[in-house]
């Protein structure tokens, strides 16, 4: 299986950006960088999905932990706040 990118991913305007760099080397979620201008997202709609796929390491990790945590039979409340964390940072609403 391929590996992701690593490293925190960070979402700005439509675009997703790596931490290494300001080069929009995850994704854009604007249509019209691909020529489909056609597709009409609002602006809010594109910067969600964005929001959404750069929480997508923190989603994954906050999972993993989860089921070793049950699997260990040891949740404790830092493994939930980190999902808390994750959650918040894919919606963008407050804890």
């Amino acid at each position: 299986m391929e590996k992701y990118t690593p490293g925190q991913w960070y979402q700005v305007g439509a675009w997703v950006e790596h931490e290494d760099d300001d080069v929009a080397d995850i994704c854009s979620c604007d249509p019209a960088t691909i020529g489909q201008e056609h597709i009409g997202r609002s602006d809010s709609e594109m910067k969600a999905n964005a929001r959404l796929i750069a929480a997508a390491p923190d989603l994954l990790e906050a999972l993993q932990n989860m089921v070793e945590a049950h699997r260990s039979g040891k949740l404790f409340a830092s493994t939930i706040n980190n999902a808390v964390d994750a959650i918040t940072k894919a919606t963008g609403e407050s804890k």
